[in-house]
């Protein structure tokens, strides 16, 4: 009977220390796993228009998110369907798959 809970003892603690050990080493593999995640630069939409937004941002590896303005027109804005305000900057260094979020805007109907 002693033999019994000295080894179920033992066992625990055991399975105890591995569990914090592994408890310990998450936040490393976690902060490696995002040191190793390939970042890309985000490409100057300046000037660019319709699909060839689409076709810039997907090619440097990154997701477009437009928000399209339909008037009043901001004071900034570019040419009909084109880019500004775009986020991030064009220049930083992102996560490949990052989305780069900018305003367009359209004719109102």
């Amino acid at each position: 009977m002693r033999f019994k809970k000295k080894t179920s003892m033992t066992a625990t603690l055991v399975l105890g220390a591995a569990l914090a050990l592994m408890a310990a080493q998450q936040p490393a593999r976690a902060q490696a796993a995002t040191a190793a995640a390939p970042t890309v630069t985000v490409p100057d939409l300046d000037g660019k228009c319709f699909d060839d937004i689409d076709r810039t941002l997907r090619a440097a590896g990154l997701r477009p998110k437009a928000t399209d303005v339909h008037g009043p027109v901001d004071a900034d804005a570019a040419s009909i369907g084109c880019a500004y305000r775009q986020s991030p900057k064009a220049g930083t260094r992102v996560p490949r798959g990052s989305t780069v979020r900018y305003r367009s805007w359209f004719e109102a109907s």
